[in-house]
């Protein structure tokens, strides 16, 4: 999910046009409360971390799970959290780097959380429909005010740094 993701913007962002939305698909596992130890967090929200530092820290995730050590090493049992952690802790550099680059642009890049929604990857057992999980990606792709936001399926901000995810996840 990270990598893939940092790789089609790396290959797309040169064509972005003035005032063009991203919108990076992230989860509710894309929060930051997912990261179980108190260090990989402080990391993984550090307001100077850079794309190349972001990357090394998932490559350190990939090399912990090769050796089977990600657990005891304090990434958790879930590589899918990590990788859409990585995700939005992606979103927040990308938006920090065209603020801080070309503010004149006035890119909008922001991550959503869609929801549990009835697809082939969940078995279509989710909670929304396609519809109802679109939703999110179609709010902040409209919304020209948001910046740099995690956005959850019913189109709300959420705070990525607070401690707990809101309720109900999915």
């Amino acid at each position: 999910n990270y990598f893939g993701t940092l790789r089609v913007c790396e290959a797309l962002f040169p064509f972005l046009r003035n005032n063009a939305k991203v919108v990076n698909l992230s989860s509710a596992l894309g929060h930051l409360s997912k990261i179980p130890t108190e260090n990989l967090r402080n990391e993984f929200s550090r307001k100077d971390l850079t794309i190349s530092e972001l990357s090394k820290l998932l490559e350190k995730f990939v090399k912990a799970t090769e050796n089977n050590t990600h657990v005891e090493d304090g990434w958790g049992n879930s590589t899918y959290a990590v990788s859409k952690v990585g995700v939005t802790a992606l979103t927040i550099i990308q938006q920090r780097l065209f603020d801080e680059e070309q503010p004149n642009r006035n890119i909008s890049i922001n991550a959503v959380h869609p929801g549990y929604v009835k697809t082939d990857m969940t078995s279509h057992n989710g909670l929304l429909s396609i519809e109802e999980g679109a939703r999110s990606a179609l709010f902040a792709a409209l919304d020209a005010d948001l910046k740099g936001k995690y956005i959850w399926k019913d189109c709300t901000l959420v705070d990525w740094y607070s401690k707990e995810m809101p309720n109900p996840p999915y």
